[in-house]
């Protein structure tokens, strides 16, 4: 596989699927390459594949690819935007060449095994419990503050 790519673009789709990387916690941010359609490339997040970008492409590319997407953003960002990337892979490696200069990063789907997709995460408010029969309070009963004062007569003016 030896794809050619923007730079400015694929730099552009990495730092969207990537999102905002925790400069603090050192795992990887699995980014996943892979073939949408003919002449277009999605680069998207391998865990949700919630968010992600097309971008063309020229060249024959055949399998989807998952690399590290902190070390991605890192080396696409040094590129002039207005360039051409080549992108290759192997089964361990994944390669980006620029004029004469290579990188290889490595793969984080080695030996075929891809990261599984989850499902994205719903966030559902706190269960509200429901108040005890014994905390309300009813007419010509106390208040429950200080005082406990009872409720007077005239304060009331529907019974039912």
């Amino acid at each position: 596989m030896a794809i050619k790519v923007n730079a400015g673009e694929f730099a552009e789709a990495v730092k969207f699927a990537a999102g905002k990387i925790n400069k603090k916690r050192k795992t990887p941010v699995p980014i996943l390459i892979d073939r949408e359609s003919k002449g277009k490339l999605l680069v998207t997040d391998a865990n949700y594949h919630a968010k992600g970008k097309v971008i063309g492409y020229t060249g024959r590319f055949s399998k989807g690819v998952e690399v590290d997407g902190r070390q991605l953003l890192k080396v696409t960002q040094t590129y002039p935007a207005h360039e051409e990337l080549e992108l290759s892979t192997d089964k361990k490696s994944f390669f980006i060449q620029f004029q004469k200069s290579k990188i290889i990063l490595s793969r984080l789907d080695k030996g075929g095994t891809k990261t599984v997709k989850k499902a994205l995460p719903h966030i559902k408010p706190p269960e509200q419990k429901p108040d005890s029969l014994e905390k309300r309070t009813e007419f010509d009963h106390s208040w429950d503050f200080s005082a406990r004062m009872p409720m007077p007569p005239e304060a009331v003016k529907d019974k039912d």
